[in-house]
């Protein structure tokens, strides 16, 4: 598909095609990224699309990291089901969650914002500006190491599919929500300067055992799949 856009009107340019995302199982499935944010500003960007059955307080990562230290309360990207709804998953940052079922079998944009400063995290879904969640975290989180498809230290395997991740050295604002969400589109990213940029389809090679996803952002750091087959590239994008 393409789409033509204005930046007069936030949203990116130019015109965009996204054609291909990945499959994960929810076994053991998941994508390396070789990106370590060290001490730094930090704020992830994904699709995903899911329709995992999940009990109460199941935790479950499409895109997204654990510190260095502190554990897994502290990760960004993660989502969990709660008490009042243990079907259903929310984006979750330490004992807070948002309201988006996230496993409802639709395409959704997950934004998380960490500052290093204050400390501050939020969680954005679908585009809305006002987070769905919002945190302080401990002043001794550092060295966020993202993977894709799970956090694989704990693990939280997804099972469903995912798109367009990114990750940045610094706190996106709301306007870059407004505009990485694209009324539900995925868009250029290029504009927006990401450290990372694993497209999940496009700019992938499949050598017999295993995709190497090009790193699209200015890190240079390319995506390996772990226990992924060829044929979970598939041509199911967010539209």
């Amino acid at each position: 598909m393409s789409r033509y856009y204005s930046s007069i009107l936030n949203v990116l340019t130019p015109a965009f095609s996204s054609t291909k995302s990945m499959a994960f199982d929810g076994v053991d499935d998941y994508i390396t990224t070789g990106i370590s944010s060290s001490t730094n500003n930090v704020s992830i960007s994904c699709w995903m699309k899911s329709s995992q059955a999940v009990n109460y307080n199941d935790s479950r990562m499409a895109f997204g990291a654990r510190p260095s230290s502190g554990g897994s309360n502290y990760s960004i990207g993660r989502i969990r089901s709660q008490f009042a709804t243990p079907t259903e998953l929310n984006v979750s940052l330490f004992n807070t969650f948002g309201t988006t079922v996230l496993n409802d079998g639709n395409w959704h944009n997950l934004i998380y914002t960490f500052d290093h400063t204050s400390k501050e995290v939020k969680a954005y879904v679908d585009g809305n500006t006002t987070p769905e969640a919002t945190v302080t975290f401990p002043a001794w989180i550092s060295n966020y190491q993202p993977t894709i498809g799970s956090e694989t230290i704990s693990p939280w395997f997804l099972n469903g599919n995912v798109d367009e991740c990114a990750i940045w050295y610094s706190v996106l604002g709301t306007s870059d929500v407004t505009a990485i969400y694209n009324s539900g589109v995925p868009g250029d990213l290029a504009s927006l300067s990401p450290e990372g940029w694993w497209r999940m389809g496009e700019e992938a090679t499949w050598d017999g055992s295993k995709w190497t996803l090009v790193d699209q952002g200015s890190g240079g750091n390319n995506g390996e799949s772990v226990n992924m087959v060829e044929a979970d590239r598939e041509t199911d994008v967010p539209s």
